[in-house]
């Protein structure tokens, strides 16, 4: 079965103010290098599913670097891929206005890959699937 999954990465995490100043929520040092977004990257990769557009708008920086050092060395299919992917808009700082902005402005992708199967996930959960 062919599935992409959306990883939205969003998260400006007002309400962890101290510990955000300089990460987006997702890109949070957890432990040992580990950022919280690893936690479904782990969950996607581990699945078998190859292709995942993380959907980024607040600090992404720190997020595409820790992605590109610890991700993208393991992927090691050419057809599997990580991808950050921020807002399309003409104004620089447009955000995305919700889940379903996130998805509809990305619909390219789906429309690109045909997949079966379209999985939509946070970035800024700490769960086991």
């Amino acid at each position: 079965m062919k599935i992409i999954a959306f990883v939205l990465a969003g998260g400006e995490g007002t309400r962890l103010h101290p510990l955000t100043p300089v990460h987006a929520k997702p890109a949070l040092p957890f432990v040992n290098g580990f950022r919280i977004i690893d936690f479904v990257l782990s969950n996607l990769v581990n699945s078998k599913i190859s292709t995942i557009y993380v959907l980024a708008q607040y600090k992404p920086q720190s997020l595409a670097e820790h992605i590109a050092a610890l991700w993208e060395p393991q992927l090691t299919d050419p057809s599997s891929r990580i991808q950050l992917v921020l807002p399309r808009s003409a104004s620089p700082g447009q955000k995305y206005q919700g889940t379903a902005d996130a998805v509809y402005q990305n619909r390219h992708l789906i429309e690109r890959h045909r997949p079966e199967l379209v999985a939509v996930f946070s970035a800024d959960h700490v769960y086991r699937m």
